[in-house]
């Protein structure tokens, strides 16, 4: 009888072993397939002719131009693998960064804002501003990402909700907000980041929300599917960039709060859904959502288009580098 429980442990055992191995890699590495969506895509234009373009390159990484200033929102473009990120450490590569703004056919920006200071939002803030002369704008925990990628203070701006800057047409109203729920590495950055590092060393620092305005046209990007109750009430915007991350794995009231507290009291005449995609990666390949284990992305994309639906708000999603306009 021994032998025989000692035979069957042995078969067992690896067999769940391997079984487990292959359900918690099909939850890390399996897409829902974003091509069943193909209809909301906004689509390519041959020549763009607007004063205000914002290109959309992935996570919640936006890039605002008119002909005389540049402004990048974000700007993770590293995008290290599942394995680096959870494993490992990451750092900025300062090779891809340069691939993207060549790419971008960005040489010089004016400023780059991050929304708060995960590692998916901040950890190329740095390294960006100093590649092309920007200003990196954020808070503390920001300002010592870059000051550890060898900014020089004097092009670093720590700013406060409700602090509003100028950048040539460009008017940037910093607006408090908060991360989505259930949010890993809350806290403060607390000293310069010496890469490579540990993701949970990227700690929020606080979380923004940013209003730009250029000529009578606003947008809001709304980098996180987090809210503070009454913060955006004062604001109706002509466009809304609405992260979603995470978002359908929270209940139903949840995200029925998070639309009222931001879509409904801005009143937007159309969205773009940001921060779906896997940012682990390579933003050279076509965007995909998350996999389930982080994120359930039917079940927020069936809440947006029923919403989208009921208050006649188009909804659309970007691919990378795609350009929209205003």
């Amino acid at each position: 009888m021994k032998k025989r429980i000692l035979f069957l442990s042995a078969i067992l055992i690896p067999s769940l072993i391997f079984f487990a191995v292959l359900c918690i890699g099909f939850l890390l590495t399996f897409h829902t397939d974003v091509s069943r969506y193909s209809e909301l895509y906004i689509p390519p234009t041959e020549k763009n002719t607007s004063d205000l373009k914002i290109t959309f390159l992935g996570t919640s990484s936006l890039l605002f131009q008119d002909k005389d200033t540049s402004l990048l929102v974000d700007g993770f473009f590293t995008r290290p693998s599942k394995f680096r990120a959870i494993l490992k450490t990451v750092e900025p590569d300062t090779e891809i960064i340069q691939n993207v703004l060549d790419q971008l056919q960005v040489k010089k920006l004016d400023a780059v804002f991050t929304v708060h200071s995960h590692y998916d939002h901040a950890m190329d803030s740095g390294i960006i501003a100093k590649q092309t002369g920007a200003f990196l704008v954020g808070s503390d925990s920001t300002a010592y990402i870059g000051l550890g990628s060898g900014l020089e203070e004097k092009f670093i701006r720590r700013v406060n909700a409700k602090e509003t800057l100028q950048f040539g047409k460009f008017k940037i109203t910093i607006l408090p907000s908060r991360h989505s729920p259930h949010a890993r590495y809350e806290g403060e950055v607390t000293a310069p980041i010496s890469t490579p590092a540990k993701i949970e060393e990227y700690k929020e620092g606080g979380a923004f929300s940013l209003l730009i305005e250029r000529e009578g046209k606003s947008v809001l990007v709304q980098g996180s599917a987090g809210f503070i109750p009454g913060a955006l009430k004062e604001y109706d915007v002509d466009l809304l960039y609405l992260g979603v991350g995470g978002l359908g794995k929270n209940p139903e009231s949840y995200r029925e709060e998070y639309w009222k507290e931001v879509v409904e009291v801005t009143r937007p005449e159309q969205i773009v859904l940001i921060h779906w995609d896997d940012f682990f990666l390579p933003l050279e390949e076509t965007l995909k959502p998350l996999p389930p284990f982080f994120d359930d992305f039917d079940a927020t994309m069936e809440f947006m288009l029923g919403k989208s639906k009921s208050s006649k708000i188009p909804l659309f999603l970007q691919e990378r580098y795609s350009v929209h306009s205003l």
